[in-house]
C-alpha cells in the first residue's frame, strides 16, 4: 500500500510539474531559482499531505470507535480514540510525500526555461 502511494503521488506531482511547464519557465526566466520553486511544491506537499493526515486520522478513528464499540463484549476497554498517534501519522504522511515528490523535483530542476517559453 505504502509502495503505491508513492506512486499515486509522484505520479500526481510528475502531471502537476509538465502542467505548468510555462509558468515554471516564466519563473525562472524571471530570475526565480530553482531551489524557490521547489521549495513552493513541497510546503504545497507538506501542507496537503498534513491535512490529510489529519482529516483522514480523525475520520477513521472516529468511525473505528463508532462502529466497533457496539460489537466488543461487555467486560472490555472502551474503544476511544489515541490521540497520541498523531503526530507519527502526520510524520509518516509528511515522509511518504517527500519521497514521493524526489522524482517530479528532479524533472523541475531539469526544466530549461529558453525551451519551455519557445515550445508556444
Amino acid at each position: 500500500v505504502l509502495a503505491i502511494t508513492v506512486l499515486i503521488i509522484a505520479i500526481t506531482g510528475l502531471q502537476e510539474v509538465s502542467e505548468r511547464r510555462r509558468e515554471l519557465g516564466i519563473l525562472v526566466a524571471m530570475g526565480a531559482r530553482y531551489s524557490y520553486i521547489a521549495g513552493l511544491y513541497l510546503a504545497k506537499m507538506l501542507a496537503l499531505s498534513l491535512v490529510a493526515a489529519s482529516t483522514g486520522f480523525i475520520i477513521g478513528s472516529k468511525l473505528a470507535v463508532s462502529l466497533t464499540g457496539p460489537l466488543l463484549a461487555v467486560n472490555t476497554r472502551p474503544v476511544t480514540i489515541v490521540w497520541g498517534h498523531l503526530p507519527g501519522v502526520a510524520a509518516l504522511a509528511c515522509g511518504v510525500a517527500l519521497v514521493s515528490m524526489l522524482v517530479p523535483m528532479i524533472q523541475l530542476v531539469r526544466l530549461d526555461p529558453n525551451r519551455t517559453i519557445a515550445e508556444e
